[in-house]
């Protein structure tokens, strides 16, 4: 029993080692199989130069010692990525000395690619005042600040050299304005007093118109002033009485001068000027009474309707919000019952200045006798300045357009017409108000 237990457990044995016997290993080749060869990366080459953003013409007040030429200016490049850091700039500037400046700015990448840009450094004048000159030294170039235009037979250049205006005539024309050098888009603010400063010279002595107007023509000033060889400072002092625009004007007009004092064409030659300011100031003191305008006497039938208003106007030398709604009326009209009735009309501007005017208003039973009287027809009455519209008691003129003077004097009306405009009322002499 024993023998055959050991025999099962031997042949148990040997099954188990031939189980775990595997396949014959196959022999290894010492030699390794070449594998691809890796490709060597070609280097990249950075030829593109970086960029600036902010850098554009920059004004600088004078004395303005604040401002930093760097600062809104960036710089990126493609492969190093912001590089605001290594920006530089050379060219001098003085904020405390107007004048035009040129900076360069420069930045370079780690590849050496070096970026370059220029910009135009204005430092100017900062304005005083709502009515401002801008390069009224001319110490920047004329383009964007003054223009200039000449027509109407006229012809002229202006330049400046070394900080003064230069501005050349060489024919006239046939108005004032036919070389005009000017300053367009001002602000003129009412209720304000101004002295308009300029200097001035010719090389041969002339004439020269000085405006300030709105867009309608219509000047704050106009005059004439005369020109000599020498330096003259020239002041021209006004208070805005009209409502405030933005498209003033000033004009320098170096066309024919006919029409102003001396009342000559004007010599061709060379105008210069320089330092042009409008300087605010304090408004005077007061003394003048406001104007009452069209109270004039009246005939009216009876029932006829009347206001009192009608027709008239006020105006100040300083108070500009004067309104006809200002004027106190004494004494009433009954256009019912014929007769003679008395207004007393009462207007004080801000200043205390008081204007009184009385007029006769005359209510007639039947038909209003014609008004259709010329006053003062045979200019026996002196007369060298218009009546203001109405012209109800004497002769009024003025020009659309035209340019002419005008005169009542030894028993004559003179009437020197020197350019007719171009519509048929460009020039007007007359009567107004009349009753037919």
């Amino acid at each position: 029993m024993k023998k055959t237990i050991y025999l099962i457990f031997i042949l148990l044995i040997a099954i188990s080692l031939v189980a775990c016997k595997g396949s014959p290993t196959e022999p290894v080749d010492p030699t390794p199989t070449p594998s691809e060869p890796t490709p060597t990366p070609t280097p990249v080459v950075d030829t593109t130069k970086p960029l600036f953003f902010g850098i554009a013409d920059a004004v600088v007040d004078v004395g303005d010692e604040t401002w930093n030429p760097l600062a809104g200016i960036t710089a990126i490049d493609n492969i190093d990525g912001t590089i605001t850091s290594r920006i530089t700039y050379s060219g001098a500037f003085d904020v405390n000395v107007a004048g035009v400046y040129t900076l360069t700015y420069s930045v370079a990448d780690l590849a050496g690619n070096v970026q370059t840009q220029t910009r135009q450094v204005i430092v100017r004048v900062a304005p005083t005042s709502e009515l401002f000159i801008t390069n009224g030294d001319f110490s920047e170039p004329l383009t964007g600040t003054w223009t200039h235009w000449a027509g109407e037979g006229g012809a002229s250049t202006a330049l400046v050299v070394d900080g003064v205006l230069q501005y050349n005539i060489t024919a006239a024309g046939g108005q004032w304005w036919s070389s005009q050098f000017s300053q367009p888009n001002l602000t003129v603010p009412q209720g304000k007093n101004f002295i308009f400063e300029f200097e001035a010279k010719a090389d041969i002595a002339r004439p020269m118109v000085v405006k300030l107007e709105n867009a309608q023509y219509v000047g704050y000033f106009d005059q004439a002033v005369q020109l000599t060889t020498e330096w003259q400072t020239f002041k021209v002092e006004f208070f805005v009485t009209a409502p405030t625009i933005t498209n003033g004007k000033l004009i320098f007009g170096a066309g024919t001068m006919v029409g102003y004092p001396p009342n000559v064409v004007g010599a061709l030659t060379t105008i210069y000027i320089d330092n042009v300011k409008f300087i605010e100031t304090e408004v005077d003191l007061d003394t003048t009474a406001p104007v009452i305008t069209g109270a004039n006497n009246k005939i009216i039938g009876r029932n006829e309707a009347f206001d009192p208003l009608t027709g008239i106007t006020v105006s100040d030398n300083q108070d500009v919000a004067l309104t006809i709604d200002d004027i106190v009326i004494t004494g009433a009209v009954d256009n019912t019952v014929a007769g003679d009735y008395v207004l007393t009309y009462t207007l004080t501007d801000a200043s205390g200045n008081t204007a009184v005017v009385t007029r006769t208003i005359t209510v007639l039973e039947g038909l209003v006798p014609s008004t259709w009287l010329v006053v003062n027809g045979d200019m026996s009455v002196e007369q060298l300045t218009p009546y203001a519209q109405p012209a109800v008691d004497g002769w009024g003129w003025h020009a659309t357009g035209g340019v002419f003077n005008a005169m009542i004097k030894n028993g004559v009306a003179t009437i020197e017409v020197t350019n007719l405009g171009t519509v048929a009322h460009g020039v007007q002499f007359y009567q107004q108000n009349r009753i037919i």
